[in-house]
Parts: structure tokens; C-alpha cells; sequence
């Protein structure tokens, strides 16, 4: 009796024997440890707008009840195998087919991820996307994936095509394949930046070159069973081909050597090379004077 008094009164507050509370944001079922309760309750406050404009944007059907987990590095057992699967440089992590989002609070804020609601609008818009393409959602590159997203949450800053512009996806003759596989677990710390930043570029070039509503265009054709090259040409009137074309040119040439030249990067190495070089300088200008002192010893 004890017992079942004891789990009322637990399901009444929302809380659980584990320490993890419970905060209702429909559809979003948010699961947190005590101590993310504020966080909690900003993606709760959050969720209503960020969902209706990620639904209308990608032309979306509703989500269905979806669990979110908001975890810690002390509370990771509440996101399961997947939590701790997640890369290091990620923050989150969206599981479409089992309706699920986990997000790392202790790593917003990191590369890629801006704040909170930011991670919220990345890993949604996966889920939306999903169930948006229907049986065509296997159909989409990574770069696709990822490149909606990273838009519509706003991911993208100039670090992140610093890293685009010095990889050798520019000069790739098949750079959207580069992309997707910078995705891949093999993929280097720096091609992963490179992928996530070209991803974005890419679709942002062809969203301003066609409509901000190419995504959900695109999401419609995987729907109604076209493979993706025929949903990309269905929607934009163009080849994904040409698309990938016109996008490695745009950041070729000027603008990816202003971007290698005017960066911290290269900055330091010229102060570096420069102090080397001054050093050098006075080493030498010292070993003369060295040499006339001996020549020209006044104490003689």
C-alpha cells in the first residue's frame, strides 16, 4: 500500500524513483534530471512556436507524441545506448523512427550549436523531414539532411565556411558526394565541419537561386514516390547536376582565398614567420657586432 502511495505521488509531480522529472510541452514529452528543470522549461516555452514554423516551413504533417530527453553528463543512463553513442561534437541527436530527440545540455553552446532552442529547431526539423518525405525519406543525402536543418535553425557562422574553404571540397569534382561523406563515422573532425558548412551553404545558394520553399518542394516529390535527383529537378526545373555546378563555382577562386588569407589562422603564422625573421635579424646584427668589438679591442 506504502508502495502505490509512494508512485501516485511520484507520477503525480511529474518526478520518478530515478531522480528524472517529466514536463509536458505537446507533442514533445520532455524527460530531464531535476537539475535541467529551467532548461526544461525554456524548450517547453519554446516548443509550440519553433514547431509551427519548422511544420509550415517543410510542409509537414504533425508529429506524433515525441520523447525529448534533456541529459548531462551525470544523467546520460536517461537517453539509453543512443545518448552515449552520440559524437563528441554533437548536441544532439534525432532518432525519426523512434520519435525521439536527445539533446546534450552541458554541450550547447559548443561549435555548431548556438543555444538551446537552436539544437530544439535542428533535431525537429530531422524529425519533420522524416515524416514529411514519407517512404522517400531513406532517399536523402546527408547533405540534404542536414543542410534543411542547419537552415532552418540557423546554423550557420564564418568559422564554419572558413573550414569549408580550405578542405578540398571546392576543388572537388564531385563535391555534394564530399559533403555526404564528411557525415560518415570516418570522416575527420575538420571534414565534419566542412560537411555541416557546405551543407548549409549549398542549400542556402539554391533556396535564394529558386524559393525559400525548396525544401518542403523537394520533401513533396520524395513523398509522392519520385527518387531524389526527379524530386530535386521536379522542384527547382533544373538538374541536381547543374545545382552542384553553379554552387562549386560560387566558392572557388576569390572568395575562398580572401576567406584562407584573412583568417586568424593565417594572420598567426605571418606575426609567427615575422618574429622569426626579426629574431633572425637582430641574431645576426649581433654576431657583426661581436666580431667588430673583437676587431676593434679599445683596451689595446
Amino acid at each position: 500500500m506504502i508502495a502505490a502511495l509512494l508512485l501516485a505521488l511520484a507520477a503525480a509531480t511529474g518526478s520518478s524513483s530515478t531522480g528524472s522529472s517529466t514536463t509536458e510541452a505537446p507533442p514533445f514529452h520532455i524527460v530531464h534530471p531535476e537539475s535541467l528543470a529551467r532548461q526544461a522549461g525554456q524548450v517547453a516555452a519554446a516548443a509550440p512556436a519553433v514547431l509551427e514554423s519548422l511544420t509550415r516551413s517543410l510542409g509537414a504533417p504533425p508529429l506524433p507524441p515525441t520523447t525529448l530527453y534533456l541529459i548531462s553528463p551525470d544523467s546520460l543512463e536517461l537517453g539509453g545506448p543512443d545518448a552515449g553513442a552520440m559524437p563528441d561534437w554533437a548536441a544532439g541527436i534525432a532518432l525519426p523512427s523512434e520519435d525521439t530527440v536527445i539533446i546534450r545540455v552541458d554541450r550547447v553552446g559548443a561549435w555548431r550549436q548556438r543555444q538551446l532552442i537552436g539544437v530544439l529547431a535542428h533535431e525537429t526539423a530531422h524529425l519533420l523531414m522524416y515524416r514529411a518525405a514519407g517512404p522517400g525519406a531513406a532517399s536523402m543525402p546527408g547533405w540534404f539532411r542536414e543542410g534543411v536543418a542547419a537552415n532552418l535553425a540557423r546554423d550557420g557562422e564564418w568559422l564554419d565556411f572558413f573550414y569549408l574553404w580550405v578542405s578540398s571540397i571546392p576543388s572537388s569534382p564531385r563535391p555534394l558526394a564530399d559533403l555526404s561523406a564528411g557525415f560518415g563515422s570516418g570522416a575527420s573532425p575538420v571534414m565534419v565541419r566542412a560537411a555541416y558548412a557546405g551543407s548549409y551553404s549549398f542549400v542556402r545558394h539554391q533556396m535564394q537561386a529558386h524559393s525559400p520553399a525548396l525544401a518542403a518542394r523537394v520533401l513533396a516529390g520524395l513523398r509522392q514516390g519520385l527518387e531524389f535527383d526527379a524530386a530535386w529537378s521536379a522542384a527547382t526545373g533544373a538538374s541536381l547536376a547543374a545545382a552542384e555546378s553553379a554552387w562549386a563555382a560560387s566558392i572557388r577562386g576569390r572568395s575562398r582565398w580572401a576567406a584562407i588569407l584573412t583568417s586568424a589562422g593565417t594572420l598567426w603564422a605571418v606575426v609567427t614567420l615575422m618574429v622569426v625573421v626579426a629574431w633572425l635579424v637582430k641574431k645576426r646584427r649581433g654576431a657583426r657586432v661581436m666580431e667588430r668589438w673583437e676587431q676593434e679591442d679599445p683596451f689595446e
